[in-house]
């Protein structure tokens, strides 16, 4: 790989996964996007869906900077119907 350039993630990005699994533990930790929102309810999922698929789902794309809203980090994450315990 000589003479390839090597871009090291920030320390956050590491554990990605983790790490939202984690924070969505709060859900104070927790922003939606207008688009996020506009899925949820296309998608008849309920809030408590959205932060078991934080919690136990896999990230699927991202994460990016936000750079058109400017709020932080975006990301995608599936879950599976088979988490519902409700």
């Amino acid at each position: 790989m000589r003479g390839e350039r090597v871009i090291r993630l920030p320390n956050v990005l590491i554990n990605v996964e983790a790490t939202i699994r984690k924070l969505a533990l709060d859900s104070a930790n927790v922003f939606m996007t207008k688009h996020a929102v506009k899925r949820l309810v296309e998608r008849n999922l309920t809030m408590t869906q959205v932060y078991r698929c934080l919690q136990n789902g896999a990230l699927i794309d991202g994460p990016t900077l936000d750079s058109e809203q400017q709020q932080g980090w975006k990301f995608s994450m599936q879950g599976s119907i088979y988490m519902e315990t409700e």
